[in-house]
């Protein structure tokens, strides 16, 4: 079975323990989430490069469906 990706968004509900995917960093887990809208931040744990916090807009992050 295939894998469905879709692209996170700044207003969509990220709860601490999301597992997403980064193109660069790989799969990680949401540790937590700042700010709100356009300047939303997300705390990710990967596991190849450790914690990142990232501007969510520009993050290109993945979520699994």
């Amino acid at each position: 079975s295939q894998e469905s990706v879709r692209k996170l968004m700044p207003n969509d509900d990220i709860p601490p323990g999301l597992v997403v995917i980064h193109p660069t960093f790989g799969r990680g887990t949401v540790r937590g989430t700042s700010d709100h809208g356009e300047s939303r931040k997300v705390l990710v744990q990967f596991a190849r490069v450790g914690l990142k916090k990232l501007l969510l807009r520009q993050a290109n992050l993945g979520v699994f469906d």
